[in-house]
């Protein structure tokens, strides 16, 4: 199982650019995200949950006893909120839902930044969001560009 990790502000800004967390199980997930914690140092998974859950708003949600099924619960929280997604093979999803059609197209910077902030506005993004990825897509040179649009879109 692997898992994605897309932790945002409330105001759409990417904190974890996409980590990947690699495990077994949900519990052993849980695990791999406290290893990369700094201040889940010493907690047990129970209370890293817990804690998690709170400082999310969602202190009023119950686990189960069973840390197998709490850890499943836990990541099925992480998931409707969309602070996770599944990888489901070796390449790496990208960060949204996005589908943006490059090959073929004009290969200009601002019109690839163009293209791939339009196909993110009409999926819904918030703007925030949108101007988190145009901040680091620019950051770099035309390769960066490129690496960071293949991050957050799937390129046709």
């Amino acid at each position: 199982m692997k898992i994605r990790m897309n932790e945002m502000t409330p105001e759409g800004k990417i904190l974890n650019r996409g980590e990947v967390v690699i495990g077994e199980t949900a519990l052993e997930i849980v695990q791999g995200m406290m290893a990369r914690n700094p201040f889940a140092s010493g907690q047990a998974e129970m209370a890293y949950m817990g804690l998690t859950l709170a400082r999310l708003g969602e202190a009023d949600h119950t686990l189960p006893d069973d840390p197998f099924a709490a850890a499943e619960a836990f990541l099925r929280v992480l998931r409707d909120r969309g602070l996770t997604s599944e990888v489901e093979d070796d390449l790496l999803a990208p960060i949204t839902n996005v589908k943006v059609r490059l090959v073929g197209e004009d290969g200009n910077a601002w019109a690839i930044l163009g293209r791939c902030r339009a196909a993110m506005r009409k999926a819904g993004y918030p703007q925030a969001f949108i101007d988190t990825f145009v901040t680091e897509a620019t950051a770099g040179n035309y390769d960066d560009l490129l690496a960071t649009v293949m991050r957050y879109v799937a390129v046709e």
